[in-house]
């Protein structure tokens, strides 16, 4: 299976689970949470981001984990996403005390 076989394959998942939610909600919620340093989600994520926004008018957030550490980005809008969508890599969350 090729690259460009599995991008359109999650592409399909994706926008069908996210129109599954529409008609519960007048405008999904979508959160993206990426950080990785070999596949390049620094430049996909947010271009997929703009195309489910523009073309369906769905609420995205975009958040990236920082470079040079392995921490998550604050995760606070994590409670208010209908659907979270993870593409990360040797990534450490916070810990709550």
């Amino acid at each position: 299976m090729h690259f460009s076989d599995l991008t359109k394959s999650f592409g399909f998942f994706l926008l069908t689970t996210v129109a599954l939610l529409s008609p519960a909600v007048s405008s999904p919620k979508v959160l993206f949470i990426h950080g990785e340093q070999y596949y390049g989600s620094e430049k996909t994520i947010p271009v997929f981001a703009k195309q489910l926004s523009e073309k369906f008018g769905y609420e995205i957030t975009v958040l990236t984990s920082p470079k040079g550490n392995r921490a998550l980005p604050n995760l606070s809008t994590l409670e208010e996403a209908d659907l979270p969508v993870l593409y990360i890599r040797l990534r450490v969350a916070p810990i709550k005390v």
